[in-house]
This record gives C-alpha cells, sequence and structure tokens, in this order.
C-alpha cells in the first residue's frame, strides 16, 4: 500500500471541514428565523386590514375630522371613535411587522454573507482537493479490505492443508 502525503496547506482541511459545517449550520439557523419571521408576519398581516403605519395614520386623521365636524350622528361617531382606538391599536402591531421585515433583511444579508465565505474560490480548491483525497482514501480502504479477505482466503486454505498432513 501506498502512503498519501499531504500538502502542508491541506494539512488544516478537517478544520476547513468543520468550518464549512459550522457556515452551513449558521446558514440553516438563519433560514430557519427567516422562515418563522415570516410566518408570524403573515400570521400579523391577516388580522390587519392597513399595511403600513402612514395608512392607518391618514384613516385615523379622517374620522377625526369627521368627528370633529359635527356632522355625524351619535352611533356613527362612536362607531368612529372606536375605530379610532382599534387603529391606534394596530398601530403597534404595523410597527411590530415592520421591526420584523428589518430584522428579516438583517437575516438574509447575514445568508449572504454567509453564502459569500462559502462559494470563496479558495475554499472551493480545498474542498475539491479534500472530496479528491476522501476519494483516494475510500479506495485504498477497499484495496487494504480486499487483500486481507484474500489473506483470510489464504490462511485457509493453509490451515486446510496442515489439517491433510496431520491426518
Amino acid at each position: 500500500m501506498r502512503t498519501l502525503s499531504l500538502p502542508r496547506s491541506t494539512r488544516s482541511t478537517p478544520h476547513l471541514q468543520a468550518d464549512r459545517g459550522k457556515t452551513l449550520d449558521a446558514i440553516k439557523r438563519h433560514q430557519d428565523t427567516i422562515s418563522t419571521k415570516s410566518t408570524e408576519i403573515a400570521s400579523l398581516r391577516s388580522k390587519l386590514p392597513y399595511r403600513n403605519a402612514s395608512e392607518i395614520q391618514s384613516r385615523i386623521t379622517t374620522l377625526n375630522t369627521q368627528v370633529e365636524s359635527g356632522t355625524l350622528k351619535l352611533i356613527d361617531e362612536k362607531k368612529a371613535l372606536n375605530e379610532i382606538s382599534v387603529l391606534r391599536r394596530s398601530t403597534k402591531q404595523v410597527n411590530t411587522i415592520e421591526t420584523l421585515e428589518a430584522s428579516i433583511a438583517e437575516e438574509k444579508a447575514k445568508v449572504e454573507e454567509l453564502r459569500k465565505v462559502l462559494d470563496d474560490p479558495k475554499n472551493k480548491a480545498t474542498q475539491a482537493r479534500w472530496d479528491e483525497l476522501r476519494s483516494e482514501m475510500d479506495q485504498m480502504r477497499e484495496e487494504g479490505k480486499k487483500a486481507y479477505e484474500e489473506r483470510g482466503g489464504l490462511f485457509d486454505k493453509r490451515n486446510a492443508l496442515q489439517a491433510k498432513m496431520v491426518s
């Protein structure tokens, strides 16, 4: 059997393999976070008729001007005031959505940065060399296994011939 002599640059490859695994795990964690936050945003949006705080604020302003004008009936005025209070509460939810969207954008930026690290040409070359060496090692392991099996067969033949000679 021949021995492999690894170039000095690939001797740290197991370390790079571990780093690659950690990087892939980090990407998966970030993507899971993005998925969770996206689901949360979808859930919040389904409950709200308005998409952003400015739409809510313009509706509140419209209702306030109607209430202040005094042209509404008492029942309509109560409905408008109730809607205003609901809209003020939903402003907080919209702000939460906007915060979640900003954090999703940050997570996506982190994922892109991690992907750039994985796509680094030096890392790709090292990974290719690692894969090549691993396949070579696997091949040598198979050759060793085959030689061991042949050796076992030869021992069996020897033992059989010795048994014949003794009897």
